[in-house]
């Protein structure tokens, strides 16, 4: 930096010291007046200095000029520590999640404050069984956010877990026995593709549990772990199970979009396209819409085991499916023998075709039935005659309460409209087995996997 002359310096200390055209006044000094209004400012502090026998000389002479100079914030306080003359930073807290004010010197703005740990809900209308669906929009630690979903939300969806789980590999059908070995009585059955929880794993055989049967395969007719990732990758349908108590099904890709229906905790539902931040489901059969990615995950869908007592039986771990396909009936596929229970016999004839299609107008139980037909089929199969659409389906039998279903009792849904658009059948300890949509098939879900409206028994 280049130093300043001495007649500048002067300049400056006289300007400071209210120096102006007309006059000048400095403390400790006599006042001088000039009537002159066209004398220069220069000129005016030459003759300043001459009249007053130089009194800036010292302010000149003992400028240096400082290279190092630096302006350093004080850790603990708002003062600007320089080494030369200090100053203070004025700063006005705005309460915490509220909107205030703050004010740096003399630049004020309004802000908004949020807190943080503040989270965002909506609650949804309390239906009958039904617990109140939230949306929260906090944002999650594996979540980001840019402009590639319709709100800005990004949530990547991880493959399903197939971590201590196994998945049936034998063609037909494989025998769950008792103890581990061929002369065991049988306790259930399981389909191809069936996905079991092993509960401890054995060098030839396994204790596994699916759907309430717990009991033993032989290892040879499972893929377990990593292997049953790889086997339900190329074999097995993914569908998207709720990872929250209950969640808005929504028209459209946002938040602001018209909720359809709410679906709950732990059941599958069928996958029509995943986006970047919402994914479109098959609730079933009569509706569709986007659901949160980050209330959701992946997973796979398949037959389930059901009860098998006709023991003892014979040798082999693998047997006929039992539901082959009849021109008239398909009551061959009944593998427990009737008790007085006729509604739980229903339920176990009607669990052998879990896994098997979805066919929109279809009636049979292993090329494909939609969620009316299913029901009709079952209770034919039994000697019942109801009719052949869900809506009307409803109108027969007895209706009961929805807080006192039993095993074989049909459970209707009307998605909120008031007309009935989907038919269950009830199989207990809170669940149905249904016809469910076209991604999915025959499966199982929570008698809420979305707000019933009503429910028939059959059975007299």
């Amino acid at each position: 930096m280049k130093k300043p002359c001495k007649k500048w310096l002067a300049l400056t200390a006289l300007a400071g010291m209210s120096l102006c055209l007309s006059g000048v006044h400095m403390a400790g000094a006599s006042e001088v007046v000039y009537d002159d209004s066209n004398v220069s400012i220069t000129s005016a502090v030459d003759r300043y200095i001459a009249t007053n026998d130089n009194p800036v000389a010292n302010i000149v002479e003992g400028y240096e000029e400082d290279k190092d100079q630096t302006l350093q914030l004080g850790d603990a306080s708002n003062t600007v520590n320089s080494g030369k003359p200090t100053a203070t930073i004025e700063e006005v807290k705005a309460p915490e999640s509220a909107t205030g004010t703050v004010k740096v010197n003399n630049i004020t703005g309004e802000v908004t404050v949020v807190d943080p740990n503040a989270a965002t809900t909506e609650e949804a209308v309390q239906t009958t069984e039904a617990t109140p669906a939230t949306e929260s929009t906090t944002t999650q630690a594996q979540a980001t956010y840019d402009n590639t979903s319709t709100d800005g939300f990004v949530y990547a969806l991880a493959e399903p877990d197939m971590t201590g789980r196994a998945v049936v590999t034998a063609s037909g059908s494989v025998n769950i026995r008792e103890s581990g070995t061929v002369d065991s009585p049988r306790v259930g059955n399981i389909n191809a593709g069936g996905i079991l929880t092993v509960k401890e794993k054995g060098s030839e055989w396994s204790l596994v549990t699916s759907n309430g049967v717990t009991g033993y395969i032989k290892n040879e007719f499972l893929a377990f772990d990593a292997d049953a990732a790889t086997y339900a990758a190329s074999n097995l349908k993914k569908v998207v199970k709720i990872n929250t108590a209950s969640l808005r099904v929504r028209a459209a890709a946002n938040e602001n979009s018209e909720t359809l229906t709410l679906v709950t905790e732990g059941n599958a539902y069928g996958i029509e396209e995943i986006g970047a931040g919402w994914t479109k489901i098959h609730v079933d059969d009569s509706v569709s819409g986007y659901v949160r990615n980050d209330y959701i995950i992946l997973d796979y869908t398949g037959p389930v085991a059901h009860v098998v007592t006709d023991a003892p039986a014979n040798s082999g771990n693998t047997g006929s499916t039992g539901t082959t396909e009849n021109t008239t009936t398909e009551s061959t596929g009944i593998t427990t023998p009737p008790s007085t229970n006729i509604g739980q016999d229903i339920v176990n004839y009607a669990l052998q075709f879990v896994g098997n299609p979805y066919v929109y107008g279809g009636t049979s139980l292993t090329n494909g039935a939609d969620c009316s037909g299913f029901v009709m089929r079952i209770y034919a199969d039994f000697g019942y005659s109801i009719p052949r659409t869900a809506d009307v389906q409803g109108t027969v039998g007895t209706e009961v309460s929805l807080s006192a279903l039993a095993p074989g009792d049909l459970v209707f849904y009307d998605n909120g409209t008031g007309s009935i658009k989907h038919v269950a059948l009830y199989i207990g300890n809170g669940q149905v087995v249904h016809a469910s949509s076209s991604t999915t098939g025959i499966i199982i879900s929570n008698v809420n996997y979305k707000p019933p409206c009503k429910a028939v028994r059959i059975i007299n």
